[in-house]
């Protein structure tokens, strides 16, 4: 019984312990949004493109479809999202000339390749299309 009350008594003080207060200067910092050009801000700008673009339900394109917001916010304080125009001007293309360049990259290693395309639609009549590459 006293072992566990010890035992107990060192938890609660290595917590304590773990816990400070936090300077004035650190307070201010983690308020103060990140600049638009920073590479942390464009990073989660990334990131939310290629989340956008993978799901495929349109969050940035349609009025109706919100992307959710506040999950951004409570992920990071510190980033502010920018408009669904800035993404579809300039994110989306982005990431599009960023990819087309990683796959003629890829297709130009090899000497030859066929190419065949397949398009289907889901249930929910959300289209897909299949490239396969195969070397020869």
């Amino acid at each position: 019984m006293e072992e566990e009350k010890e035992s107990k008594r060192e938890v609660a003080s290595s917590a304590a312990k773990t816990k400070s207060q936090q300077t004035i200067t650190h307070l201010f910092n983690e308020a103060r949004k990140y600049d638009p050009k920073s590479k942390e801000s464009g990073e989660l700008n990334a990131a939310v493109t290629f989340f956008s673009v993978q799901r495929s339900d349109s969050y940035l394109y349609s009025g109706e479809g919100r992307f959710p917001i506040f999950a951004i916010h409570k992920l990071n304080s510190r980033y502010h999202l920018p408009s669904r125009k800035h993404f579809i001007d300039t994110e989306i293309p982005k990431l599009y000339e960023s990819t087309k360049a990683k796959v003629q990259q890829s297709l130009n290693s090899f000497g030859y390749f066929s190419v065949t395309t397949d398009i289907r639609s889901s249930r929910t009549m959300l289209s897909y299309m299949a490239l396969t590459v195969q070397v020869v």
